[in-house]
This record gives C-alpha cells, structure tokens and sequence, in this order.
C-alpha cells in the first residue's frame, strides 16, 4: 500500500508508521532535486 495525495516531507514519516509501504509524492519529486528528496525521505 502506497500513501497516496498530499504527501509532504513534514507527514511522510506519518505515512510511513500508519503501515504505507512507500508513497507516491508526485508534486513533491516534480518540484523538488529527486535526489535531495529521497535523501531526505530516507533519513
């Protein structure tokens, strides 16, 4: 199960502990360095 719509870096780790398996953040990577954001999703 993916967290789907409204994905930020302030509520992803929510996502996270709520049982989503990843998410699909597409503002989030569009508008942002992918690699700046995935580091920072993984931290």
């Amino acid at each position: 199960m993916l967290a789907l719509g409204g994905v930020t870096l302030q509520n992803a780790e929510s996502c996270m502990h709520a049982g989503a398996a990843g998410v699909a953040a597409i503002r989030l990577f569009q508008e942002n360095d992918i690699a700046t954001i995935v580091r920072k999703l993984r931290s």
